[in-house]
């Protein structure tokens, strides 16, 4: 609800697994921002070594992988891709290119609404 009310108020950028499906359904411009499943298990990886954890990539890979299937399969608001969500996989592309990509998807339903 306290989203909502944001929301309602406000021109937002919301994150999140269910936000284009459950939370915003409705949102003007919805991302469904992935990448390869060998992409996010390395990143994965190197984001729990510089927080101490040592692991092999191949846990690594096995617990992203779990994790994907716990979140498709859950009973409350399972990932799915949003109805009208624009696919973005960044397995080749940098933070940057993400970002552009995406505010011209922003400029252009701006343009058009």
């Amino acid at each position: 609800q306290l989203q909502h009310r944001i929301a309602n108020q406000h021109n937002i950028i919301a994150e999140g697994r269910d936000t284009g499906s459950i939370i915003f359904p409705q949102a003007a411009v919805k991302f469904y921002l992935t990448a390869s499943l060998t992409v996010r298990a390395q990143r994965w990886y190197s984001d729990q070594k510089t927080k101490g954890r040592e692991l092999s990539l191949e846990t690594a890979h096995a617990e992203v992988q779990k994790r994907d299937e716990r979140d498709m399969n859950r009973a409350i608001a399972p990932l799915v891709i949003p109805q009208k969500a624009v696919i973005v996989d960044d397995s080749n592309l940098s933070k940057e290119q993400v970002i552009t990509l995406m505010l011209e998807h922003i400029k252009s339903a701006n343009q058009n609404r």
